[in-house]
């Protein structure tokens, strides 16, 4: 692209909490890092974005409404918009990151050169919130836009089939690319979980991230309390259904934290031994039942940058990341017994799977993907 033209290069629409979406913060210091100007208009109730002093990015913030009133549905939908074509005579791209967003700024889209990214795996969504009978038509969209981009390989052929598009949407990773950037220190909101878990004589095995029952825990929870001589169960995450205070209460080995702001959570990260990957095939919304199948999760990508060795169960998004970079452990069973026989495993082959899972986040080049792919047309 040539930078010389005075428009800014692109124009980012999250309508979601930004801290809730590491993707997009690492899509925003790709960019940044690359030297494109760019525009973000997100919900941001946290402000993660308050580290950004750099002129080539501006933000601009929503209000993250609740869709209980029609009424304010359809103005949030025209403000949204509004601030969208007022953007877009000054950018060159429009760049959407959820299924969401897309709904949100509607027809107008097909004005613009659009890249549609989807955080999950979704064939359509309602046009209205909580009905079916109007549908938002995704199909017309990702037909219309100038790239598709998925996280994952098998929702890549799964979108080109439904939508029936000419080319396979491109693959970015859920890689978090700021592992190596936290200058800044811990929050001190946040140091008293990191210097309880920094002071931790066992081995810390841990899971971060949502706690729905998409991502059963007391397996894992039963097994390491049978190990609990030699390691805790560390659960961060925002616990709005009460499950992590009922294993805790329950178990002697689980120790809990809140929902860490991006990218501070990496400090906790950071001190783990082994990760827990959870996903089981749930409906959800409007999102597709094969979504947790083929699961793109951030989290290996954060447990993988430590060299952190993960345990999970066996479906397609994790076995074939874990089993081809041989990085952990598979259980077949997700039984207090096969746990333990995948824990053993892992530290029977530490090392080894250590350097392997640097390899895995090695490979994947955020910059090459975004720069020399998505954007090269």
């Amino acid at each position: 692209m040539d930078s010389g033209n005075e428009k800014r290069d692109i124009l980012i629409v999250n309508y979601q909490e930004l801290s809730k979406l590491p993707p997009v913060l690492s899509l925003i210091e790709t960019l940044v890092k690359n030297h494109f100007s760019i525009t973000v208009i997100t919900i941001d109730s946290n402000r993660v974005s308050g580290k950004y002093k750099d002129d080539n990015i501006l933000f601009y913030y929503l209000a993250d409404k609740k869709e209980n009133n029609p009424v304010d549905f359809i103005l949030r939908k025209k403000k949204i918009r509004s601030l969208v074509k007022a953007q877009m005579e000054h950018h060159r791209i429009i760049w959407t990151t959820t299924d969401i967003t897309v709904r949100e700024i509607g027809k107008i889209l097909f004005q613009y050169t659009h890249i549609l990214q989807l955080m999950e795996l979704v064939e359509d969504l309602p046009y209205f919130p909580r009905q079916k009978l109007f549908m938002c038509n995704l199909k017309k969209y990702a037909q219309k836009a100038k790239a598709v981009v998925v996280p994952e390989y098998n929702r890549a052929h799964i979108l080109q089939s439904w939508w029936n598009l000419n080319k396979t949407p491109h693959i970015l990773p859920n890689k978090n690319c700021m592992l190596g950037n936290m200058r800044q220190g811990i929050d001190e909101k946040y140091r008293k979980y990191y210097q309880r878990l920094k002071d931790e004589k066992r081995k810390i095995i841990i899971y971060q991230g949502i706690l729905t029952k998409e991502r059963p825990l007391e397996p894992y929870a039963k097994a390491i309390e049978m190990m609990k001589e030699h390691y805790c169960f560390c659960i961060m995450g925002n616990d709005v259904n009460g499950e992590a205070a009922k294993l805790k209460e329950k178990y002697e080995c689980v120790m809990t934290v809140p929902f860490v702001n991006p990218p501070q959570h990496l400090f906790i990260t950071a001190l783990a031994h082994i990760g827990i990957l959870s996903y089981y095939p749930v409906q959800i919304r409007h999102y597709s039942i094969l979504n947790a199948l083929y699961c793109a999760p951030n989290k290996i990508y954060e447990y993988c940058g430590y060299g952190i060795p993960v345990i999970g169960n066996d479906i397609p998004g994790i076995r074939f990341p874990v089993e081809l970079y041989d990085m952990g452990y598979i259980c077949k069973e997700m039984t207090a017994e096969n746990i333990q026989t995948g824990l053993k495993c892992i530290e029977r082959n530490y090392e080894a799977m250590k350097k392997n899972c640097l390899k895995f986040y090695g490979q994947a080049d955020l910059d090459t993907i975004i720069c020399d792919e998505i954007l090269n047309f």
